[in-house]
């Protein structure tokens, strides 16, 4: 992930959690960063993505960490994923949207 000549690595890095399964580890990423990669990697008009986006936002909303996609926001990352994101929330509620935004 390079963005403007920088890469996102140290500062993905920094939020993620190593998880141990079965004497494996793991990183995993903050739930902002997860919908942003999904949005950011997929189509972004498929049914199937948005359905499972609304499903996260109605049930985890309260989680994601507005800070941290401001940070990615800020170094020219995940535009159009924040976008969509915002446009799911607001086809939810305008209470979700407004505390993602």
């Amino acid at each position: 992930m390079n963005s403007g000549g920088t890469s996102l690595f140290p500062l993905l890095r920094k939020s993620a959690s190593k998880i141990t399964i079965h004497g494996k580890s793991f990183y995993t990423t903050s739930l902002i960063v997860s919908l942003l990669e999904t949005f950011y990697a997929n189509d972004h008009h498929s049914h199937t993505v948005n359905e499972l986006g609304k499903k996260i936002l109605r049930k985890h909303w309260k989680m994601l960490d507005r800070e941290e996609a401001i940070v990615l926001l800020r170094k020219g990352k995940y535009h159009s994923s924040i976008n969509k994101i915002y446009q799911l929330s607001r086809s939810i509620d305008d209470s979700y949207a407004n505390h993602i935004m």
